[in-house]
Order: C-alpha cells, then structure tokens, then sequence
C-alpha cells in the first residue's frame, strides 16, 4: 500500500539493520578523518554534507538527490570554471582548502583494535555469614 516496503529489525539488536550500521561506519570513518584538528560537534555538519552529497556505488545517486531530486549545490560549485578573473581571495580559499585537506590524517578501518564489550570471567564470592548473601563480580 502506498508503495512503502516495511523492513522489520530486532528491537535493541543494532547489528540487524545491516544499512544503518553501514551508515555508522561511514559516518565514525568521516569524523575519525577529520578530527586531527578540532572538535566533532564542528565538524559534524561538513562530515554529513559529504556523505550525503556523495554518490552511492550500487545505485549511482546521491542521498541528497533522491531527497530533493537535484545535486546539492557544494561550496565548490559556486566559482564559475569558465571566467579567469580570479582574485586573491580565490587563491587565499584555494590554498587553505589544500592546508586543511592535508592535514587530515589517514584511518585504519580496523575492527581488531576495539575493547570487547563482554565480561570473559564472572567471580563469584559468597559470604556464608547471617544472612548467606552471594555477591558477582563482573571483570
């Protein structure tokens, strides 16, 4: 009805939506990319607009173009490619895109460095005393 297909995940089991988790990675990737030099609340806003105005590899189309039905309009697009009148600003912005880009530093995307979130031994130490009480411990 409607057109709407329903897709129907596992209620707090994030690892079944498989699309979202992608979407997570991507995005962690991005912020991880740029945070050699500031915070991730500012740059948050340029991590999404490039993931929303890149294109997808299955479907060649961008988020943003299948939300408003056009290309978004990036702050590159805004210098015309055709005049040669350019000034010292253009060359000022043009530079400081070039200092900023590289001082990104290279991510690995390995998963094998992370922390298990899993408790691998539970002690269990019960203290027989008046009221019998069984004490676990999670290490």
């Amino acid at each position: 009805m409607l057109g709407v297909n329903r897709i129907r995940t596992t209620p707090y089991h994030p690892q079944s939506n498989g699309a979202v988790e992608r979407w997570h990675r991507s995005l962690k990737t991005a912020l991880s990319t740029r945070l050699s030099h500031g915070s991730w609340v500012e740059e948050l806003p340029t991590v999404l607009l490039g993931l929303r105005a890149a294109g997808r590899s299955d479907s060649g189309v961008s988020a943003a173009e299948l939300t408003f039905g056009r290309n978004l309009r990036l702050p590159g697009d805004i210098y015309d490619n055709s005049s040669n009148n350019c000034n010292v600003n253009d060359y000022c912005l043009v530079d400081k895109i070039r200092d900023t880009i590289r001082s990104y530093k290279p991510t690995s995307d390995n998963s094998r460095n992370c922390q298990s979130f899993l408790c691998t031994k539970t002690y269990v130490t019960v203290n027989m005393s008046l009221f019998g009480t069984i004490q676990y411990v999670n290490l």
